[in-house]
């Protein structure tokens, strides 16, 4: 059950990051010389959206008065994953979301690291299935052989992952204490609100949310929303996955799937010049199977 919601997860998350594409990529974007408020209007408007997923969690949630160890433990993974949301949008200023996406393969280190630190076993071919599916994942985003990656990218998808592993590591614990999943996402997402004054009061950041309203208006409002309720379905869905795996490390490990299905939407609806798949790509995409096969049958 745990790869349905996973698979989920990583169909909701290549949509956003298609979009996220657009988003920060859009002319009324690329006007400003200010690299805070070319990112204000979508970190604005993410944070101030998550309403969209409070609202939804609270009505669905068994109760929202849960232990206070399992709230502790949402409150600072919503600090985790804010972190992750201002690194990977500072980055979109620069790199595109194949590059990006990419990378975050790291993340599945990190887990795999942190649980078998913490004492957890893992077989071999698991092992060799989260390998294949990582390094897959990096090939099918690239597309070629060659390790291309610029060592500034690197270095900053090195600290954004350990912030997307630890959010995931947390929200397992937090589901352990509580098996509400509706509710440790509610208090997840009350969290990231709390940093939505924080943001309001940066100038910059308003600035850029405000000029995006009024030069781009439905447009803008229209994908904005589609894209945070994609994101936050998708972030849910993981929180399921990651409390029902047999370790959070595979969910991670799946992001190869992620990449596949972005992969897909560059070449039906190309931005750019990605439109088109090529043999390494191909050959990744078995890797991803292959992968998928292990962690299913070992």
């Amino acid at each position: 059950m745990w790869f349905i919601f996973a698979l989920i997860h990583m169909f909701l998350m290549a949509l956003v990051n298609y979009s996220d594409e657009y988003l920060t990529h859009s002319s009324t974007v690329k006007e400003s010389k200010n690299i805070h408020e070319r990112i204000g209007g979508v970190l604005t408007a993410s944070v101030l959206l998550t309403i969209i997923g409070i609202v939804a969690s609270s009505i669905f949630a068994g109760t929202i008065f849960i232990n206070s160890e399992a709230i502790i433990l949402c409150l600072i993974s919503s600090v985790f994953m804010f972190s992750t949301w201002v690194g990977y949008f500072y980055l979109f200023q620069k790199y595109s979301a194949h590059k990006i996406v990419a990378l975050f393969g790291l993340s599945t280190l990190w887990l795999l690291a942190f649980e078998i630190g913490l004492g957890e076993t893992i077989s071999i071919m698991a092992l060799t299935g989260v390998l294949i599916l990582v390094l897959s994942s990096y090939f099918i985003d690239i597309g070629h052989l060659k390790f291309t990656i610029p060592s500034s990218l690197l270095i900053s998808m090195v600290g954004i992952s350990f912030c997307w592993a630890m959010t995931a590591l947390l929200w397992r614990y937090a589901i352990d204490i509580h098996d509400d999943s509706f509710a440790i996402y509610f208090w997840h997402l009350v969290g990231i609100t709390a940093f939505l004054p924080i943001i309001l009061c940066m100038k910059s950041y308003r600035k850029g949310f405000i000029d995006r309203v009024k030069n781009e208006r439905s447009q803008f409002l229209g994908r904005s929303i589609f894209n945070e309720s994609c994101s936050q379905l998708s972030f849910y869905f993981s929180v399921v996955a990651y409390a029902l795996a047999p370790l959070a490390t595979y969910v991670s490990a799946l992001g190869g799937l992620q990449s596949l299905f972005l992969l897909l939407l560059f070449y039906i609806k190309p931005i750019g010049s990605r439109n088109s798949i090529t043999m390494v790509q191909l050959g990744s995409i078995v890797g991803i199977a292959i992968g998928i096969g292990l962690l299913e049958i070992f």
